[in-house]
């Protein structure tokens, strides 16, 4: 397992040393594809909300995790799955601690800008644009 983890720290830190634009490009994605399974689940959880609560907060309980998927899938540079394996491989030694640090700030900072621009335009959405002060993502949102 462990040299698993060395060889992924490895391959993104070569990755984010020789192709940084493809890099920064797979960190906003996802950003992006995490904002987007949140918009989806806040809708959902929003519908089923006036049924029940309980059924609300499971239907987005249900959707979130198809952001994470996604992510996995179409091959995302995410902060939070970076700093466990960044971490783990800088404790190795198998990076720098200075390589690790450089690559989650870039890796945070994209995954914003990602989340940021898919914000934006769903802003723009009629779903998003007039939300109700009763709607489940203030509720969800005022709860966490």
């Amino acid at each position: 397992m462990n040299n698993y983890i060395d060889d992924v720290a490895k391959k993104k830190e070569s990755l984010y040393r020789s192709e940084f634009l493809r890099y920064a490009v797979r960190a906003m994605y996802a950003g992006m594809y995490l904002t987007l399974g949140s918009a989806v689940g806040f809708i959902a959880a929003n519908h089923f909300s006036g049924i029940d609560p309980v059924i609300g907060r499971a239907i987005y309980a249900l959707l979130f995790p198809w952001g994470l998927v996604t992510i996995i899938l179409l091959n995302g540079e995410l902060a939070t799955s970076n700093m466990m394996f960044l971490t783990n491989a800088t404790y190795r030694k198998a990076i720098p601690a200075r390589s690790a640090v450089g690559i989650l700030l870039v890796c945070t900072l994209f995954n914003l800008l990602g989340s940021m621009a898919i914000a934006f335009m769903l802003s723009r959405t009629t779903l998003f644009s007039n939300l109700e002060a009763t709607h489940y993502m203030y509720n969800a949102i005022e709860k966490s």
